[in-house]
């Protein structure tokens, strides 16, 4: 009976501490169940954090010749694409991505691309291909777009103003290096410039093509690292020398088979003060040739015809367009000439004459004739002189004071001894 009793009591004892553990157990579980759903809300909310964003349209206004096109553009550092993701549910996913200096495009959830000296349009290609080996692409697609462009370093040296290191965008062209270089020094030799990319290889650029013919291929895009080196002008056996009223004397540099005419215009010899009617060609062991640019017949057809040669000298002369006064005047100089103007007028374009002038004397030499007119109302044409001469009165008068200070000289040194007396 005792023993029967027993049992039965650690039986019971048995059943209520499995329920407690039960009970503990359950506890425990849903302990378990609540921190579960705790996590799974921060999962979420941080999944919310991470989860791509519509792009935000690029703020900086870019300058661009015309659009982009993507099988001629490379891709490097710094350039900011804009990836999207397409399919249901997930029309509006995008997020703008910068090309490390490394040169990867890092896309989450899908890689890291290695874009670096690509074209755009492979570098397209290749972010549509990953996202398809990451999504079902009946699903989702990945496209990527570009919406920054990268700037740039090159370094402008040789004969420029201000050589140095200066940034741009990956679609300015060489010449706006050398412009923010200031441009060119008087012994450039801008036929010949070097454009030396990062790889080794060297172009050569007309940059006279450029800014007088409008050739674009003389002028390229900047990838970036380049150098750009202007050659000073070499004396070897391609040298000219420009001399007189032209816009750029000195010596130039010529190409094979130039014209006259050409070479003229390309180093800007030609300006609007030179006479443009007696442009000289002075050749070794030849009479010098008269080239008149605007006459019809054969001397216009030379200058288009006759070749530059090593050593040739091209005179410009001065410009007609002007009237000398000299003499007995104010002001003596250069003045302009102006059609059916007397001497006179060109007296009054000096300040008048000087009080001990004689303007009844005065006269003009005429240039093309040689021939010489007094009178206050002869006509002036270009290129003459005007003299007004002293008046005689005064002319007597100073050579009376100059024989006057002769002999107060000669009475001082007798009376000194340097002169003995006559006997």
């Amino acid at each position: 009976m005792i023993r029967c009793c027993t049992r039965v009591l650690m039986a019971m004892v048995a059943l209520v501490a499995m329920r407690n553990s039960f009970a503990q157990v359950s506890q425990e579980n849903e302990e378990l169940r609540k921190y579960k759903k705790r996590f799974e809300r921060t999962e979420n909310k941080d999944a919310e954090k991470v989860k791509p964003k519509p792009a935000e349209p690029s703020r900086l206004l870019q300058a661009l010749e015309r659009p982009i096109d993507p099988a001629q553009y490379v891709v490097g550092p710094g350039d900011v694409l804009e990836i999207n993701f397409w399919g249901s549910g997930n029309d509006d996913l995008g997020f703008l991505a910068i090309i490390t200096p490394e040169g990867k495009l890092i896309i989450p959830t899908v890689g890291a691309l290695d874009v670096i000296d690509k074209p755009l349009a492979q570098v397209q290609q290749e972010v549509s291909q990953a996202g398809e080996s990451k999504y079902d692409p009946r699903k989702i697609s990945v496209t990527a777009h570009l919406t920054q462009l990268r700037q740039v370093r090159a370094h402008v040296y040789g004969e420029v103003e201000s050589p140095g290191s200066y940034i741009g965008t990956a679609v300015d062209r060489v010449s706006s290096f050398i412009q923010q270089a200031e441009g060119w020094t008087e012994w450039a030799d801008e036929r010949r410039v070097e454009l030396r990319h990062a790889d080794g290889r060297v172009d050569t650029l007309d940059m006279f093509e450029l800014y007088h013919e409008g050739d674009l291929r003389q002028d390229p895009y900047i990838r970036g690292g380049e150098i750009i080196y202007a050659p000073r002008v070499e004396f070897t056996d391609k040298t000219v020398f420009v001399e007189g009223e032209a816009g750029r004397p000195g010596p130039h540099q010529i190409v094979k088979d130039e014209s006259l005419l050409h070479f003229l215009f390309r180093v800007e010899a030609l300006t609007r003060n030179g006479e443009l009617g007696e442009v000289f060609l002075i050749r070794q062991g030849q009479t010098p040739a008269r080239i008149n640019l605007f006459a019809n017949g054969s001397a216009a057809e030379d200058a288009h015809r006759i070749l530059m040669q090593h050593g040739d000298r091209v005179v410009v002369k001065g410009s007609k367009d002007f009237v000398y006064v000299h003499g007995a005047v104010k002001n003596p100089g250069n003045y302009p000439y102006i059609e059916g103007y007397k001497v006179a007028d060109y007296l009054g374009f000096a300040g008048g004459t000087q009080e001990a002038a004689d303007p009844g004397r005065a006269k003009v030499i005429h240039r093309e004739s040689g021939k010489t007119e007094k009178g206050m109302n002869k006509e002036v044409r270009r290129g003459d002189t005007v003299i007004v001469p002293l008046a005689t009165r005064t002319t007597i008068s100073n050579y009376l004071l100059i024989a006057s200070y002769i002999a107060t000289l000669l009475i001082a040194a007798r009376a000194v001894g340097l002169i003995g007396n006559a006997p």
